[in-house]
């Protein structure tokens, strides 16, 4: 036994003496770099990428770390029934923030982006958009005198950005209506397309704007797109995703949300299996859904009926998450789904019952990074 300890103790030395060599000679040859250069690549990578390079040795993991920035998480806005109280909701601290906007009474949420909402007034007919955290309003006009505004409606950009685009889509059996509004216009531009016979009739669910389109989802997984500059409107001829090896079409599986980052589409499909199906739309490989397998790759996913966020550089516990808006099911934590790890956070076991979920009661929004000062 005595042997076999020296033995041990032996190649344990040997390894040490051949792992420090190792990082004399990294060492050595890292010198040539200078670390104002080093940073500054650092600096360069986003937070999945600088995790990866502080792994290399102590003087990248030092230089990493100095320049490590996260992103702030987005709120959830809880919207309630009655009453002036919002509730704002960080899912990375369980945190909630309960503020009064008297200004956005009784209005429904129809979208957010870069921190303001878009409200219609279902009595008035009033469309503004409202920043919670400025606590600005901004009327613009409707496209209907005598017509609420359909749930499926996104923006672009704040209101006060010249290349600020409202669009909304409604259909029939046989038509499909698409109204758009630019800054400056005294009206809306009304469009009304053919809907063609061999396209599902199927509600647009989700609506993301992405290199200079509109893209939107349905249920069935269909993928429109409108150009706002040619006028054009076009459903793409890509496969509804196949979630659990069964095509979306006629099972309780729905392509629920989608997110857009960087030019990228991701599409959550969702239904009663034991967790939702991630999905990018590879336009590179034939226009198809491409299945992102066990691993998101960093990216946070925040899915909500009304708005769906990608984002990337957050911290945990977002990060390469699925982060759902149903809150306070379980406590005051967010209800997260790891592809990764094929569970659910906080409970494993749970299932989410998406039939008895309760619509437009909440939309994820952009924080700003002085949230103390907004709030």
């Amino acid at each position: 036994m005595a042997r076999v300890r020296v033995r041990r103790a032996k190649k344990i030395r040997t390894l040490a003496n051949i792992t420090r060599r190792d990082d004399e000679r990294q060492e050595r040859e890292e010198r040539g770099l200078p670390p104002e250069i080093l940073e500054l690549i650092m600096s360069r990578l986003n937070l999945l990428e600088n995790i990866r390079a502080s792994a290399v040795s102590t003087r990248w993991l030092a230089s990493a770390v100095s320049v490590r920035r996260t992103k702030p998480h987005p709120f959830l806005v809880h919207i309630p029934k009655r009453g002036d109280y919002f509730e704002l909701y960080d899912p990375s601290a369980s945190i909630s923030y309960l503020c009064e906007f008297p200004e956005i009474r009784n209005s429904r949420v129809l979208y957010s982006n870069d921190g303001w909402l878009l409200l219609n007034h279902p009595f008035t007919l009033t469309l503004f958009f409202f920043s919670p955290f400025e606590r600005a309003t901004r009327p613009i006009p409707r496209p209907w005198a005598t017509r609420s505004m359909p749930l499926s409606t996104a923006f672009t950009s704040t209101p006060y950005s010249t290349s600020l685009i409202v669009f909304t889509i409604s259909q029939t059996i046989l038509n499909i209506t698409i109204a758009f509004w630019r800054l400056g216009w005294e009206q809306w531009k009304i469009i009304t397309f053919a809907r063609p016979l061999h396209h599902f009739y199927s509600a647009w669910v989700q609506i993301v704007y992405s290199s200079g389109c509109f893209y939107c989802l349905s249920l069935q997984g269909q993928l429109g797109v409108f150009d706002p500059v040619t006028f054009t409107w076009s459903v793409r001829n890509i496969v509804p995703p196949i979630c659990l090896g069964v095509q979306v079409l006629g099972n309780p599986w729905r392509a629920r949300f989608m997110a857009e980052l960087a030019g990228e589409l991701y599409v959550v499909c969702t239904g009663p299996g034991p967790g939702p199906v991630v999905y990018r739309v590879g336009w590179e490989n034939g226009k198809e859904w491409l299945p992102l397998g066990g691993s998101l790759e960093g990216v946070a996913l925040f899915v909500n009926g009304l708005r769906s966020l990608a984002k990337v550089d957050v911290a945990m516990p977002t990060a390469g998450r699925i982060v759902f808006s149903k809150v306070k099911f379980h406590g005051a934590r967010c209800v997260m789904y790891s592809p990764g790890q094929k569970r659910y956070y906080p409970d494993s076991k749970m299932r989410l019952d998406w039939s008895k979920e309760e619509p437009h009661r909440n939309i994820w929004i952009d924080r700003p990074e002085n949230i103390e000062e907004c709030i």
